[in-house]
C-alpha cells in the first residue's frame, strides 16, 4: 500500500516502540516482509526498514525517523537514550520504494511541519546541520571503538598461539627428558581466566613477546575507555567520555524542533573538540604500538593458518 501523501514532522509515532513498519496486527518473523527504502530529494537512502507482504491490504508505518547512527557495543547502559531509529526528518518531499521479490513500487510522502513549529527554513536547515554532524562525530568515534576492538581480537589471537607454541615446546622437552619450566595453563582456562591471571601467565612465561602483548592489551584497554564506557564496566560511573558528550548533545537537540541555542551549540562545540582529542589519540596507538607490535609479530613468524608436517603413526620399538 502506497504511504499516506502527507505526514506531519513531530507527530507520535504510531508503530509502537521502535517505529519501524508495522501492520496493525504485528508482523511476525516468519512471514513474508517487503523492503522499504526512504531516501531524500537527492536520491540518498536515509531509512530502510520491514513491512508485511501478507495477502490483501498491508499497512506499514513510518515514524518519520531515519536510519540509526552507528552504535557502540552496548548491554544495558544508556538504554534511556537508545530508539531503534535516529532523529526524526526535517520538513520535505521524501521517495519511498517498496521490493518484493524482484518487485519494486515507488511514491511520494510530505512531511509537513508541526503546526506548533515556527521554524524558518533557515532554522529547520541549521538544525539539521547540527543534527548530521553529530551523526558523523558518533559514526566516527564508534570506527574507532570497532578499530581498538579488532586489534584487540588480533591481539588475543597470537596470544594464543604463542601460549600454545611454548606449551608444545615444553611437552617436547618433557618427551625429550630435559628439564622444564612449569608449563602455563591451558588456552582454554586462560581464555576464561580473569585479566590478572592472564597477565602473570605471559610474565611467568618468559616471553618478551607475550609481555609486549600484555602491555599493548592494557594500552588498548584503556584507550577504549577513554572513547566510552564499556559494557563490561561494573557499578556506576561518571562518564564524560566523547561519546557521551556526543549523545547527550544528540538528545539535546533533537528534543525540540528548535534551531539549536547558544547553549547547545556550545555543547557541539566541545563533543567535537572531545572527538577530535580522542582521535589523535587512537591513531596514536594505531599507527605507533599496533604498527609496533604487528612487526614484532612478523618478525616472530607467527602466522595464522600456519604449515605443519604430516602426522605418522608413531614407529613401533
Amino acid at each position: 500500500e502506497e504511504p499516506e501523501p502527507t505526514a506531519a514532522a513531530g507527530a507520535a509515532p504510531a508503530a509502537g516502540a521502535g517505529g519501524g513498519a508495522t501492520d496493525q496486527a504485528g508482523p511476525r518473523a516468519n512471514e513474508p516482509q517487503v523492503e522499504i527504502r526512504i531516501s531524500a530529494g537527492a536520491g540518498k537512502v536515509i531509512r530502510t526498514m520491514k513491512g508485511p507482504a501478507k495477502l490483501g491490504v498491508n499497512r506499514a508505518v513510518w515514524d518519520l525517523g531515519r536510519d540509526q547512527f552507528r552504535q557502540a557495543p552496548h548491554g544495558e547502559r544508556g538504554d534511556f537514550f537508545r530508539r531503534d531509529s535516529g532523529p526524526q526528518v526535517p520538513p520535505g518531499t521524501y521517495n519511498v520504494t517498496v521490493r518484493f521479490r524482484g518487485h519494486e513500487a515507488k511514491g511520494s510522502v510530505q512531511v509537513a511541519a508541526d503546526p506548533s513549529s515556527r521554524n524558518t527554513e533557515t532554522d529547520w536547515q541549521a538544525r539539521e546541520a547540527a543534527l548530521r554532524r553529530l551523526g558523523e562525530l558518533q559514526d566516527t568515534l564508534v570506527e574507532a571503538i570497532d578499530q581498538l576492538g579488532a586489534a584487540r581480537a588480533d591481539l588475543d589471537v597470537v596470544v594464543g598461539k604463542l601460549r600454545r607454541a611454548d606449551a608444545r615446546e615444553e611437552e617436547k622437552k618433557k618427551k625429550a627428558g630435559t628439564d622444564a619450566p612449569a608449563a602455563p595453563a591451558a588456552p582454554e582456562a586462560q581464555a576464561n581466566a580473569p585479566e590478572s591471571s592472564k597477565e602473570g601467565t605471559a610474565t611467568a612465561s618468559g616471553n618478551p613477546l607475550l609481555r609486549k602483548a600484555r602491555e599493548l592489551r592494557r594500552k588498548i584497554n584503556a584507550q577504549e575507555r577513554r572513547l566510552f564506557v564499556p559494557p563490561t564496566t561494573k557499578g556506576i560511573v561518571e562518564d564524560r567520555t566523547p561519546l557521551n558528550r556526543v549523545t547527550l548533545a544528540l538528545f539535546s537537540i533533537d528534543s525540540a524542533w528548535d534551531p539549536p541555542n547558544p547553549t547547545q551549540r556550545l555543547e557541539l562545540q566541545q563533543a567535537e573538540t572531545a572527538v577530535a582529542t580522542a582521535l589523535q589519540e587512537v591513531n596514536s596507538v594505531m599507527s605507533e604500538d599496533v604498527a609496533a607490535f604487528r612487526k614484532q609479530v612478523a618478525d616472530a613468524h607467527v602466522d595464522l593458518l600456519p604449515a605443519e608436517a604430516p602426522l605418522e603413526l608413531p614407529k613401533q620399538p
